[in-house]
């Protein structure tokens, strides 16, 4: 008709997607039927073309406007039919419908009746009501849902998810059962709007609240940033974090924060307000605290680690190793005297220790730094023997003699009587700390880790020099505390056996 008024006119396919979907379904029906019942308005042109479609496909068909149309002639055709469907119009009033259904059951005498078999398929839905249905098509904007009903179901992407960059497709599939909540009905065009989100978050701030008082632990991400601290989103719900609470230094920037997933406890919830208070460094507490315990049932003395060293002290130097800090005692950095601990290590240096005593209840950890490998005297006689003529450098004076650094670590005595082949009372007129001399090792006392140096015997090759004197054997314990320094205080009242001592 158009086409022969207006040469250049221009047909499109308007139909609305709904309509397209609601006739692929009467096809679908119409074709596992044995007979279909198509309801609606003589000249409603949508209903008839439901009628058209599934007369096609459908040996018997019937578009009726009510269920006085259903005459006894009528439903003797349904009565041999074995599955019989039901079809509206978008338009068609459910009063209407369910008076078609009633007549249809009165007629059809079956153990099960019609009506019972029908009654889900024409339930009703209300605002706000949940209620789970089967997805019918995916697509990039939505996702069409079955719900058992004549209203098909619109469920759109910004009501499926939170997050952005989701593509349905990979998330949900033809078939599936989805739950869903109804927000609005659009009995018009037989549609009604859908939210899975709106469920989604009344479920996860069940979760939110049931974890204040379990204490549980909830991982969330950083999506916002807010002048008093930052929101968190754990799954489809939000908590705030005040600022104090993010785990952060003071005055720190909480911009780090965006986008980082944390963990987080609750601190409040607010079920009028559906408001949650959380906090990240509570959370973060927890989580260290647990991460220690299980590092301290895993610690045995010999153990090594490779640890970063944390700060210096005058006592010591404490290093880290995972999850905790140990200690290692000035004592333990050096097999010689040191003053501070910074003569051998500094802050942020890594270095290999070892577990020497662990005290899990105090949270304590004791650890070595030297060891026999490093240790200056096993080198010393592993590279040197009695009779060889080494270099070595005065490190002090004292009345009876000169002591000597061979290597770092280990010194050696030269005596007054091993200085010149002149007896010499005083070392000091004729050495000074610092200077470098030629010396021949004489003697070694590997058990005592002591020696004896001679420059008189290097300049001589000729020279035997004399045995050193033995020291009174001291009581073990004292022996073992005495340091040099007391020795070398004794030794005016007695020169050889502070020698020996030093």
């Amino acid at each position: 008709f158009f086409k022969n008024l207006y040469t250049n006119a221009k047909i499109f396919d308007t139909i609305c997607k709904v309509t397209e979907e609601r006739q692929k379904e009467v096809v679908r029906l119409a074709q596992t039927s044995d007979g279909m019942l198509v309801v609606g308005g003589a000249h409603s042109s949508n209903t008839q073309k439901l009628y058209a479609l599934a007369a096609a496909v459908c040996p018997t068909v019937r578009h009726i406007e009510d269920a006085c149309q259903l005459t006894e002639e009528e439903l003797h055709r349904f009565s041999v039919c074995k599955t019989i469907a039901i079809a509206a119009g978008a338009s068609t009033p459910p009063g209407i419908i369910q008076e078609v259904k009633k007549r249809m059951a009165e007629n059809l005498r079956e153990e099960c009746s019609f009506e019972e078999l029908l009654e889900q398929s024409f339930k009703t839905l209300n605002t706000g009501e949940r209620v789970t249905g089967v997805i019918l098509a995916v697509n990039p904007a939505e996702i069409k849902v079955d719900l058992g009903t004549k209203h098909t179901g619109i469920l759109p992407y910004d009501e499926i998810t939170t997050e952005s960059g989701v593509v349905l497709a990979d998330e949900y599939h033809v078939g599936d059962p989805i739950e869903v909540v109804c927000t609005k009905f659009n009995d018009s065009e037989g549609t009604v709007l859908l939210s899975k989100k709106r469920l989604d978050i009344s479920k996860h701030l069940a979760e939110i609240q049931a974890a204040v008082e379990s204490g549980e632990t909830l991982n969330g991400t950083v999506k916002e940033i807010t002048r008093g601290g930052v929101v968190v989103q754990v799954k489809t719900a939000t908590v705030f974090v005040p600022a104090s609470q993010c785990g952060l230094p003071k005055d720190a920037d909480l911009s780090e924060l965006k986008n980082k997933k944390v963990p987080l406890k609750i601190l409040e919830y607010n079920e009028q307000r559906r408001r949650a208070v959380g906090s990240i460094r509570n959370a973060l507490r927890a989580q260290h605290k647990q991460e220690v315990e299980a590092f301290y049932a895993t610690l045995e003395p010999g153990q090594k680690f490779k640890g970063t060293v944390r700060s210096l002290t005058s006592f010591g130097a404490f290093v880290n190793i995972g999850p905790v800090d140990g200690m290692i005692h000035i004592t333990e950095l050096s097999w010689g005297r040191l003053k501070q601990p910074s003569e051998v290590l500094k802050v942020g240096q890594t270095v290999d220790v070892f577990i020497k005593a662990v005290d899990p209840e105090k949270k304590r950890i004791s650890l070595g730094y030297k060891t026999e490998e490093n240790n200056p005297w096993n080198i010393f006689l592993k590279t040197y023997n009695v009779g060889d003529v080494i270099t070595v450098t005065v490190v002090s004076l004292m009345p009876f003699g000169a002591f000597a650094e061979i290597m770092p670590g280990v010194d050696g005595l030269i005596h007054n009587s091993q200085i010149s082949d002149k007896m010499v009372s005083n070392p000091a007129s004729v050495l000074k700390v610092g200077d470098k001399v030629e010396v021949k090792i004489i003697a070694v006392d590997a058990d005592k880790n002591r020696i004896s140096l001679s420059i008189r015997a290097a300049a001589d090759p000729d020279y035997v020099a004399p045995e050193p004197p033995k020291a009174k054997e001291a009581p073990a314990e004292k022996a073992e505390e005495a340091p040099a320094e007391t020795a070398a205080e004794e030794a005016e009242e007695a020169p050889t056996e502070a020698a020996d001592e030093a």
